[in-house]
C-alpha cells in the first residue's frame, strides 16, 4: 500500500513537472516567433523623397513592399519636422498618410506655402484617387 501510494505521489510530481516543462518551452517558443518578427516585420518602407516645407511640416514619399505575393504601394505622409516616424510591428507607416496608391508612381511635391501642399502624380489622372484634402493645419491639393 505504501508503494503504491509512493507511485501515485512520483507519478503526480512527474506529470506536474512535465506539464510545466511543456508550458515552458511553449512561452519560450512564442517569445522566439515574436521577437522574430518584431526584427524582421514581412513588409518595409523605402524612403523615396523627403519635401520640408518653410514651416514645421515634411511631406515623405514612401514605397511600401510586403513581399512577393503582394503588389508595392506609393503614399504619401505627412509630420512635424521634429517628429521621428516610425513603422508599426508589421512594418508598416501609416502615420499621417494622406494618399496611398497601389503601385510605383513618380510623385512631386511642391509646397505652395508653410502650410500648403501641392501634389502632383506623373502619368496617372489625379481626379481618381481619394486623397485627404487636410492634415491638421496642412491644406492638401491634387494637380
Amino acid at each position: 500500500m505504501v508503494t503504491k501510494l509512493r507511485l501515485m505521489t512520483v507519478l503526480r510530481y512527474s506529470a506536474a513537472i512535465l506539464v510545466t516543462t511543456i508550458l515552458i518551452l511553449f512561452a519560450t517558443f512564442i517569445g522566439a516567433v515574436t521577437f522574430f518578427l518584431w526584427q524582421n516585420p514581412p513588409c518595409g518602407e523605402d524612403l523615396i523623397h523627403q519635401s520640408p516645407s518653410s514651416g514645421d511640416y515634411v511631406a515623405n514619399v514612401y514605397v511600401r513592399g510586403c513581399g512577393a505575393t503582394t503588389g508595392f504601394v506609393t503614399h504619401i505622409n505627412i509630420a512635424d519636422k521634429s517628429e521621428v516616424i516610425k513603422p508599426d510591428f508589421n512594418g508598416i507607416i501609416t502615420e499621417g498618410e494622406i494618399l496611398a496608391i497601389p503601385d510605383k508612381v513618380n510623385v512631386v511635391l511642391s509646397w505652395k506655402s508653410p502650410t500648403e501642399l501641392e501634389i502632383s502624380i506623373l502619368g496617372y489622372q489625379t481626379t481618381k484617387f481619394n486623397y485627404a484634402r487636410s492634415l491638421g493645419a496642412v491644406r492638401i491639393n491634387m494637380k
